[in-house]
């Protein structure tokens, strides 16, 4: 997990940038949720030279 400021433009008031959490996930027959196994395997399935799809989820505080 790795944490970053998320600078906002457009809008001078307001304070200090928000902060956010990244976290990267490899999908791959390891994963146990079935609706990102149908993805991996859809994904996989659509070229063969694709390399193994990736989850990113971003949590602001």
């Amino acid at each position: 997990m790795e944490r970053l400021a998320c600078n906002r433009s457009g809008n001078a008031s307001r304070g200090g940038s928000p902060i956010y959490a990244l976290t990267v996930m490899r999908l791959s027959g390891s994963v146990a949720d079935q609706v990102l196994k149908y993805f991996d395997a859809y994904v996989k399935a659509g070229r063969s030279d694709v390399a193994d799809p990736v989850l990113l989820t971003q949590i602001y505080e």
